[in-house]
């Protein structure tokens, strides 16, 4: 598993096991969108994507604003804003056919 997607299943494992347990095959691409340069201080925007089978991928989807909010303060909690480095603008859940929810694990 993606060492982030990892962080971040660990961190939901105990009180949202069932979100944690979509994750299980997921993995995480940050797509840096754009740059903005308030005082001086270059900050790139980006989004932050899911990457997880497609089943997995539209449960994501379905969740709830209070879950995906939850999802969203953990993400900023791995990826706090600093100058000059990333702001994380977004979460978007995408599905990848190339990832099976069908793998079993010896």
């Amino acid at each position: 598993m993606d060492k982030v997607i990892n962080s971040l299943a660990e961190m939901l494992k105990r009180d949202y096991k069932e979100i944690a347990d979509l994750l299980v095959l997921s993995k995480h691409n940050i797509d840096n969108s754009g740059q903005y340069s308030p005082k001086g201080a270059h900050t790139t925007f980006a989004k932050f994507e899911i990457i997880s089978p497609p089943k997995f991928s539209v449960e994501l989807n379905t969740l709830d604003s209070n879950k995906k909010e939850i999802i969203k303060n953990l993400v900023f909690a791995l990826f706090p804003v600093k100058n000059g480095g990333l702001d994380i603008t977004d979460i978007v859940y995408v599905a990848d056919p190339d990832l099976s929810a069908d793998t079993e694990f010896i």
